[in-house]
C-alpha cells in the first residue's frame, strides 16, 4: 500500500502562491493579447495604408491628367493664327506650377517629405487654377464605392450603362 505524500505548507505561503498565480496568469494573458494585437494591427495598418495610398494616387492622377490636358489646350491655342490663347497666361503659370508640385510628390515611401501639407498645396493650387480658368465645377469627385454585397447588380448595371459611375 502506497502512502500519500503530505506537505507541511504554511497557509500564508499558499495564499501568496494563489495571489502570485493570479498576477502571473494576468501577465501571461496580457503578453499574449499584446503579441496578437501587434500582429493584427500590423496587417490592418498595412491594409489601411494601401487603401489611402490608392485614393491619393487616384486623386493625384486626376489632377495631373486635367492639368496636362489644359496645358495642351493652351499650347494649341498659342499655335493658332490669331495669337490669342484660350487660357490666360496667369492660368498657364498656375497650371505649370501645379504640374511641378504634382511631379514633386514622392513616388516611394520617403520619410523626409511631409505629404499632407504637399497634398494640401496641390489641392489649393488646383482650386486656384479652376477659379482662374472660370471652371469652378471642375473638381475632384471620387466615385462612391458600393458595398461588396451588391457587386453582382453592379456588374449587370455597368453592362447596360458603362459610363453610369463616371463623374468628373
Amino acid at each position: 500500500m502506497e502512502t500519500a505524500e503530505v506537505f507541511d505548507a504554511d497557509p500564508a505561503d499558499a495564499i501568496d502562491n494563489l495571489v502570485h498565480l493570479e498576477s502571473a496568469l494576468e501577465q501571461s494573458g496580457w503578453d499574449d493579447g499584446h503579441r496578437d494585437g501587434l500582429a493584427l494591427g500590423l496587417v490592418e495598418g498595412r491594409d489601411l495604408g494601401a487603401r489611402i495610398a490608392g485614393k491619393t494616387a487616384f486623386e493625384l492622377g486626376y489632377y495631373y491628367g486635367v492639368t496636362s490636358e489644359l496645358l495642351c489646350i493652351s499650347q494649341k491655342g498659342d499655335d493658332s493664327n490669331d495669337g490669342d490663347s484660350v487660357i490666360p497666361k496667369r492660368g498657364v503659370k498656375v497650371l505649370e506650377s501645379l504640374l511641378t508640385l504634382i511631379d514633386s510628390f514622392p513616388r516611394f515611401n520617403d520619410h523626409e517629405v511631409d505629404i499632407i501639407p504637399l497634398m494640401e498645396n496641390i489641392r489649393g493650387k488646383f482650386k486656384l487654377a479652376t477659379v482662374l480658368l472660370k471652371m469652378p465645377d471642375l473638381k475632384f469627385n471620387p466615385p462612391l464605392q458600393e458595398p461588396a454585397t451588391t457587386m453582382s447588380s453592379n456588374i449587370t448595371n455597368s453592362a447596360v450603362n458603362p459610363v453610369k459611375n463616371l463623374s468628373f
